[in-house]
């Protein structure tokens, strides 16, 4: 079945498209935040944005998927002593997902999948997950980390990074201020490392300025347009797979 976007359709057609099947969700979550001298405070929500449009044109399945408008901020609490950062609060974050949840479990949808762009919603989106589940809705979250990692990204790719850098030049080059993109960003994998070094077995609550430069944790210099599009290409391609799975459970029972 096709996917369509759920804001384009009115509630009639919505309550026709749930009443005829197992429906799912899929929510595209960001954030505003710092992200170096180099990218927009809007990098995570519009690929976020961009990566889940593309992955619906790869999905093949027999579900039916209703393409919900993107959560634009996102917590980023280690992000906001630098100016021009926006957060919500986490618990403002967890309420802005459990209530459209709920409202989505009104209309007759029981499955959502997120597609979340920044890593700092992962805490808030799991403990959403486990109070849906409790009111009968399954919340699923794309495993981004994981997906990087399979399609070639470096441990040291965190934050306004090359991939970042390569999408943004890729999908919205006119945001990008390539002249503040310095050799002198590179530290920052240097400082990583030593953060991750020193950690070990204990782990605590970091600030951007613990493992960066200037906002910055990778190589953001190696960036290029025609490598952002070859990332997305593959991590859509991972993303629907992502999704079909989740088609595929659309109508099992929620215990």
């Amino acid at each position: 079945m096709p996917y369509c976007y759920y804001a384009e359709k009115t509630a009639p057609q919505l309550q026709e498209l749930a009443a005829a099947g197992p429906a799912v969700a899929v929510l595209p979550i960001g954030a505003v935040e710092q992200h170096g001298p180099h990218l927009p405070v809007g990098t995570d929500y519009l690929c976020a944005q961009d990566i889940t449009e593309l992955a619906m044109t790869k999905v093949r399945s027999k579900t039916q998927f209703l393409v919900l408008p993107p959560i634009i901020y996102g917590l980023s609490i280690e992000h906001l002593h630098v100016p021009g950062t926006l957060t919500l609060m986490p618990e403002t974050l967890i309420h802005i997902l459990t209530d459209i949840g709920e409202s989505l479990l009104r209309l007759g949808v029981h499955s959502m999948v997120l597609v979340n762009g920044h890593g700092g919603n992962d805490s808030c989106i799991h403990l959403a997950g486990r109070l849906l589940r409790a009111k009968g809705m399954r919340l699923y979250m794309v495993n981004g980390g994981a997906i990087r990692d399979r399609i070639g990204a470096h441990e040291y790719d965190v934050h306004a990074d090359e991939i970042e850098t390569s999408v943004m030049l890729a999908k919205h080059p006119q945001t990008v201020d390539a002249d503040r993109i310095t050799p002198e960003l590179s530290r920052s994998v240097d400082k990583w490392h030593e953060a991750a070094d020193c950690r070990g077995d204990l782990i605590s609550a970091w600030f951007i300025d613990d493992i960066s430069v200037d906002g910055v944790v990778g190589k953001p210099e190696l960036a290029s347009a025609e490598y952002g599009v070859a990332f997305m290409e593959k991590q859509a391609a991972q993303i629907a797979r992502a999704l079909e799975l989740a088609g595929e459970l659309a109508d099992e029972k929620i215990l």
